[in-house]
C-alpha cells in the first residue's frame, strides 16, 4: 500500500515541471514506476501480511491454551488428561492432587487402570464408549495413594489436544454422600421400628439438607405427596417464628453452620403453613454425629401445640379479664399502661369513672343487681371508646379507660359519648350514672403516676360535688319503683304518712318531728325492694310477728343512712320495731327506743289492722283492732303512746 502511494506521489509530481521537461522526462520514470516497482514490492507485502497472520494465529491459539490450562487446573473438579489407547495419565489439575494424595509426576506415572477398582477389561470398554459417543456418565470406585477408597461421578468425553485425541475425565467426589448414606441405612436399621412408632413427627436430613427419612406422623407436617426422599426438607416443611416471621430455612442454616442443637423456646411461637391452615408446633433439629466432631445428618422431632397453645393462650386472656365485666383487669391495664408510656403515643390520655349509687343498689336491690349495674356501665364504656382505647375494671366500683394519640377535644367527645349512653340506658329499676375524671400526658416530663393521680382527683371531686344529688335521684327513682312494683303497699305507707300528720300534732310535735315522722311514714316499707318478688308474702302478714319485718326495716336503713338528710329517718325506722318491753333485734327497750320510733310501730300496725288491702284476709274495724293492739301494751307498745293514739283516734272520730 505503502509502495502504491509512492508510486502515485512521484507520477503526480512530474506535472510540476514544465510541458516541455515533462515529455521528456515521462519515458525514463513511467516503466521504473508504474510497472517494475509493484512487481518487486508485490512479493514482499504478501510475505509480511501471511508473517502478521501466523502470528496472530499462534498468539490467539496461545492464549486459548493458556485460558484451557487455567481452567483445567484451577477448577474445583477433579480433572484428567488420559491416553485412550494406553489409559496413561498424560496430565491432572490441583483438584486431583489434593483428592488422591499424589504429586503431578507420581500420576503422569500411572495409568487410570491402577486408580479405578474396575475390572481392567470393562474399564477399556468404558473408555472407548466415551471416546465414541463423545460422553459418557459413569459411577465408579478409586483407591488414593493412602488406599482409600473414592466414590466418584465421572463425566468423560474426547478432547483434542494438538495433533493428538484424549480422554478428559472429570469427577465429583461423593465419598462423603456415600458414607452418609451408609450411615443413615444403619440408623434406619437401628432405629425404623422405634422412629415409625413415634406419635411425634420425625424427618431426618443430610448434611445438603435433603429428606432421608420420614415415619408416618411426619406427612401431616409435610406438603407434598409421595415419597419425599431427597427431596431439600425447606421445599416441604413450611415453618415460621411468630413474632418476626423468621422462616425454618434460616434456622436450619443456622443450626448446620454451628453444628449445635435447637430447641423452641416456651415463650416462642412457632407456626405451620399447610393447606391454607395453621398450626402451632414446637420442634427440636439435633445433629447426628458420627462421632464426636463429624455430623452426617440432622433430626427433625416436630409435634403439633395448638390445642396447648390456645389452652394457655386462653389461661392467660382470662387471667387478664375481669371475670364479672368481661373488661380488662387492673393487671393488665397496669402492663398497658407501661407499654403505652412512649412518645409516640402521646397525648396519652386517661380517663377514670366511678359508680354512683352502688352501695345503695346493692342495699337496695342486693349485690346481684348491683353486679348488673356494674355489666351494664361496663358495656356502656366499652361501645363509648375506640378500638384501639383499653377500657378496665380498676376496682370494685371504679373503671379507667387508656386511650392513646387522644387529644383534650377527643377526650372530651368520648366522655360525651358515654354520657349519652348512660342516658339512653334501658337498665331498671335505676339509672347509671358515674363519676367522671380525666388528665393528659403530653411529654416525658411526666410523670404517669402524677397523671393518674390527676385523673382520679377530679373523678373524686365531681363525685363529692354531685353523690347527694345523685343519691336523693336514686331514691326518688327507688320510690317510684317501689310504687309501681308494690302499689297496695305504696298505699299503706301513704295511710301511716296521713295518720303521723294528725298525731304528731296530737302529740305536739315539732315542726321537724313531724316531718320526720312523716317521712318515716312514706319510707319505712321501702326495705321490701332488696327482696325477691316470690319472698314477699303480703297475704300472711302478721303486724305482731315483729320477725317478718325485720329484714324490710332493716334494708330500709341502709338504703337511707348514707344519703345526706335521711340520717335521722333511717335512725327512726331501725328502731321502730323493737318492743317496749325489750328482747328485739337491738335488746333496747322503754325509752330507750326513740319515740318516733314507739309511734311509728303504732301507725304502722294500726293501719295494717284496719286497712282495706288486697294483700289482706281479713280487715278489722276501730274497736276489733283496739282490742288485738291493748293485748300487747306494755309488751309490744308503749302504754302512754298508745293511749294518746286512741284518744286521738276516738277525738277525730267525735
Amino acid at each position: 500500500g505503502v509502495s502504491i502511494l509512492t508510486s502515485i506521489g512521484v507520477l503526480l509530481s512530474q506535472f510540476l515541471l514544465p510541458n516541455s521537461k515533462f515529455i521528456e522526462v515521462l519515458p525514463s520514470i513511467l516503466f521504473p514506476v508504474g510497472i517494475l516497482t509493484p512487481l518487486i514490492q508485490w512479493p514482499i507485502a504478501v510475505f509480511i501480511y501471511t508473517q502478521r497472520k501466523t502470528y496472530f494465529n499462534i498468539l490467539q491459539d496461545k492464549q486459548l491454551k493458556e485460558q484451557y490450562r487455567r481452567m483445567f487446573f484451577e477448577s474445583p473438579i477433579i480433572q484428567f488428561m488420559i491416553d485412550p489407547k494406553t489409559g496413561l495419565i498424560q496430565d491432572v489439575n490441583e483438584a486431583a492432587i489434593q483428592t488422591y494424595g499424589y504429586s503431578r509426576d507420581e500420576f503422569l506415572t500411572h495409568t487410570v487402570f491402577e486408580l479405578s477398582t474396575k475390572d481392567g477389561e470393562d474399564l477399556r470398554k468404558t473408555i472407548a464408549s466415551a471416546m465414541k459417543r463423545n460422553s459418557a456418565v459413569i459411577e465408579s470406585v478409586h483407591k488414593t495413594k493412602q488406599k482409600e477408597e473414592l466414590f466418584l461421578e465421572i463425566h468423560a468425553g474426547p478432547i483434542q489436544m494438538g495433533c493428538e485425541t484424549l480422554l478428559l475425565v472429570q469427577a465429583t467426589n461423593k465419598t462423603n454422600e456415600q458414607k452418609t448414606k451408609a450411615q443413615f441405612e444403619q440408623l434406619d436399621e437401628r432405629y425404623r421400628k422405634t422412629l415409625m412408632a413415634m406419635t411425634e413427627g420425625v424427618i431426618v436430613i443430610d448434611t445438603n439438607r435433603r429428606i432421608q427419612l420420614t415415619n408416618p406422623a411426619a406427612t401431616r407436617f409435610l406438603s407434598g405427596e409421595g415419597d419425599l426422599v431427597g427431596e431439600k426438607i425447606e421445599d416441604h416443611l413450611f415453618i415460621k417464628r411468630v413474632k418476626d416471621n423468621l422462616p425454618f430455612s434460616n434456622i436450619l442454616f443456622n443450626v448446620i453452620k454451628q453444628g449445635t442443637i435447637y430447641d423452641t423456646d416456651k415463650d416462642t411461637e412457632f407456626l405451620l403453613e399447610k393447606d391454607a391452615g395453621m398450626t402451632y408446633i414446637d420442634f427440636t433439629l439435633t445433629p447426628l454425629h458420627v462421632n464426636e466432631e463429624d455430623i452426617f445428618g440432622y433430626v427433625i422431632l416436630i409435634q403439633d401445640v395448638t390445642e396447648s397453645y390456645l389452652y394457655y393462650a386462653e389461661m392467660e386472656r382470662v387471667s387478664n379479664i375481669d371475670h364479672l365485666t368481661g373488661l380488662y383487669n387492673r393487671s393488665f391495664f397496669d402492663t398497658e399502661c407501661k407499654r403505652l408510656d412512649t412518645k409516640r403515643q402521646y397525648p396519652l390520655s386517661i380517663i377514670m369513672c366511678d359508680v354512683n349509687g352502688l352501695k345503695l343498689m346493692n342495699d337496695a336491690y342486693s349485690h346481684i343487681k348491683g353486679d348488673e349495674l356494674l355489666i351494664e356501665i361496663a358495656n356502656i364504656l366499652s361501645k363509648s371508646v375506640r378500638e384501639e382505647d383499653i377500657v378496665s375494671r380498676w376496682g370494685g366500683d371504679e373503671y379507667a379507660i387508656l386511650l392513646p394519640q387522644t387529644s383534650e377535644n377527643g377526650v372530651k367527645q368520648i366522655i360525651n359519648r358515654i354520657k349519652n349512653n348512660l342516658a339512653n340506658s334501658s337498665f331498671k329499676p335505676i339509672k347509671p350514672s358515674i363519676a367522671i375524671g380525666y388528665a393528659i400526658k403530653t411529654d416525658e416530663s411526666q410523670s404517669f403516676s402524677n397523671v393518674l393521680k390527676d385523673a382520679e382527683d377530679r373523678m373524686f371531686r365531681e363525685k363529692d360535688q354531685e353523690s347527694n344529688a345523685i343519691r336523693l335521684q336514686m331514691l326518688k327513682q327507688l320510690t317510684d319503683t317501689f310504687k309501681e312494683t308494690y302499689p297496695e303497699l305504696h298505699r299503706h305507707s301513704k295511710s301511716v304518712a296521713s295518720l303521723s300528720t294528725l298525731y304528731a300534732k296530737h302529740l305536739k310535735l315539732t315542726d321537724e318531728e313531724t316531718q320526720t315522722l312523716k317521712q318515716s311514714s312514706l319510707l319505712h316499707n321501702l326495705g321490701v325492694m332488696t327482696l325477691e318478688r316470690e319472698d314477699v308474702n303480703l297475704d300472711s302478714i302478721d303486724p305482731i310477728k315483729l320477725e317478718q319485718y325485720s329484714c324490710k326495716m332493716y334494708n330500709t336503713t341502709r338504703i337511707l343512712q348514707n344519703i345526706s338528710g335521711y340520717s335521722g329517718i333511717s335512725d327512726i325506722i331501725s328502731m321502730y320495731v323493737e318492743r317496749f318491753v325489750g328482747k328485739g333485734i337491738f335488746g333496747r327497750s322503754g325509752d330507750e327506743i326513740p319515740m318516733l320510733s314507739r309511734a311509728l310501730l303504732i301507725l304502722d300496725h294500726y293501719d295494717l289492722l284496719t286497712g282495706d288491702y288486697t294483700f289482706k284476709k281479713n280487715s278489722y274495724n276501730y274497736e276489733e283492732a283496739k282490742q288485738i293492739m291493748k293485748k300487747s301494751v306494755g309488751s309490744l307498745y308503749d302504754p302512754k303512746l298508745l293511749t294518746e293514739f286512741f284518744n286521738m283516734m276516738e277525738a277525730t272520730s267525735m
